[in-house]
């Protein structure tokens, strides 16, 4: 299963891929910076950036700046990735910044479309990870 993410919300998205990793369909995620969170923008990069802040390159929590490795730990987050099963269904979400030469057809999710949000503050997951220090 191939799945765009342009004008896409993150956790519908997430969720999404999620469930259908643990029936065992490979996802694939392409276009990731391009995925929408809702929310202020202020707001939003404050939480990450007080999440990137804690702990140390020893340990700590390990928030990601690049948008690829961004969207795969919203959807790991999303699975019981501490079981086996969850391990596995993690292996199968393949996502990628960008559109690289995948042979299916992309398909977007038309409940997660951004038109569905009751408010306009949103903001790219590419925007929020350069924001946070990563690159474009």
């Amino acid at each position: 299963m191939h799945i765009d993410g342009t004008n896409l919300i993150l956790g519908r998205v997430a969720s999404f891929a999620a469930k259908q990793a643990l029936l065992g369909e490979q996802v694939i995620i392409t276009n990731c910076e391009k995925i929408v969170i809702s929310g202020n923008r202020a707001a939003t990069i404050t939480r990450y950036q007080r999440i990137y802040e804690l702990g140390n390159t020893m340990n700590g929590p390990y928030q990601p700046r690049v948008t690829d490795r961004f969207v795969k730990r919203v959807c790991k987050r999303m699975l019981p990735h501490k079981r086996a099963r969850g391990r596995a269904a993690l292996r199968r979400i393949r996502c990628y910044a960008g559109n690289p030469g995948v042979e299916e057809k992309a398909m977007t999710l038309p409940k997660a479309d951004k038109q569905k949000l009751p408010t306009l503050k949103t903001m790219t997951v590419g925007e929020l990870c350069f924001a946070l220090g990563g690159r474009r």
